[in-house]
């Protein structure tokens, strides 16, 4: 049971932000550069370290509470493979937003859709044809899952 394997575990959640890296050892990465302050870091036997930078770090008192939420947002990340994606888990967080929340806050907005940034969104509700200042709540159903599915379209698109 998971109740039983999560017993006694907890989970480290890490978000990076755009500049966000991973250091390990202190290097410095390619891209993004050094920070003052790493929001988390380990060091491990041998006094090997790993340090998050341009992230925010917290902990999970329940590790399977912190899969179970990883793999919700993974189900409205649009660059997720087909087998973890639901449209539908879109639509319901669009639909959760309040009423008034506009259509372009509710594309950008990393909770209802991870990985959608302002490219996207503008190429998504144009392609769409939904104008980026209605409101959430004035969408018909097909012109939501219109704006989802073009969402994803668009990013997966983008990302190749």
């Amino acid at each position: 049971a998971p109740a039983a394997a999560d017993a006694g575990e907890v989970a480290v959640r890490i978000h990076f932000g755009m500049s966000g890296s991973l250091h390990f050892d202190g290097a410095t990465p390619r891209f993004g550069g050094a920070s003052a302050t790493p929001a988390l870091a380990l060091t491990f036997d041998g006094n090997r370290m790993l340090q998050a930078i341009g992230a925010t770090a917290g902990l999970e008192r329940s590790a399977a509470a912190a899969r179970a939420k990883h793999a919700e947002g993974l189900r409205r990340d649009v660059c997720a493979s087909v087998s973890h994606f639901s449209a539908g888990a879109c639509a319901a967080a669009v639909r959760a937003l309040p009423p008034e929340t506009l259509v372009a806050d509710a594309v950008l907005d990393q909770v209802v859709f991870p990985g959608a940034g302002n490219i996207i969104k503008n190429e998504a509700l144009h392609r769409a044809r939904i104008h980026p200042l209605r409101r959430t709540s004035s969408l018909r159903a097909e012109e939501l899952e219109r704006v989802v599915m073009e969402v994803r379209d668009f990013s997966i698109r983008w990302l190749r």
